[in-house]
């Protein structure tokens, strides 16, 4: 999970504190609850309305379901925070006012067991040599074969991608900059 906290110039040295505080996520939960914050280090009253009118998150969402690009989501509060982060499968705007193949029951599962174990055997065995391989180097000699337009590969790396399960990261022009994976795939595949 990749977000930056976005802080206004015109916060008090007692509020920088606390900011930091009210937006920090350890594991996929808050690390400070809301009654430690305000009370902990707060000789003042300090209203969570303070807090967001001064501060913000931009979260650096995975590249899109369905068409591959990436995008910044501003977060005005923790509730969305915590929403986008435990999500898998975002949809970019764009795609949810246009895409004729985006479907809101349609949304891929959270559930890293539940879909790995839609994979066939090609897809499972490709998506441990992107976790082994790591290297986009090694994942183009040893998965394509030194063949990077082999269409049956990019298939099941696109159902990979649609599944939640990697996501490519490119440059503006779509080349490759790397295979990226959900990082507790490492232990369940073990």
């Amino acid at each position: 999970m990749d977000y930056e906290i976005v802080i206004s110039n015109n916060a008090s040295e007692e509020l920088l504190k606390i900011i930091h505080k009210y937006w920090i996520i350890d594991n996929e939960k808050f690390k400070y609850n809301l009654k430690e914050i305000m009370f902990e280090d707060t000789p003042s009253k300090i209203l969570i309305s303070e807090i967001l009118s001064y501060s913000y998150c931009i979260f650096k969402a995975k590249p899109c379901a369905l068409c591959a690009s990436n995008s910044n989501i501003i977060i005005h509060d923790r509730k969305q925070l915590l929403e986008v982060t435990v999500c898998n499968n975002l949809i970019c705007d764009k795609c949810k006012l246009f895409s004729p193949n985006y479907k809101k029951d349609a949304l891929i599962s959270n559930d890293l067991y539940y879909n790995l174990a839609l994979l066939s055997e090609e897809e499972h065995n490709v998506l441990k040599g992107i976790i082994n391989l790591k290297t986009k180097f090694l994942i183009y000699r040893h998965i394509f074969n030194n063949n990077i337009e082999d269409e049956a590969i990019w298939k099941v790396i696109n159902q990979l991608e649609k599944l939640g399960l990697v996501w490519i990261e490119r440059e503006s022009s779509w080349k490759i900059k790397s295979f990226n994976f959900d990082r507790k795939l490492i232990d369940i595949l073990r």
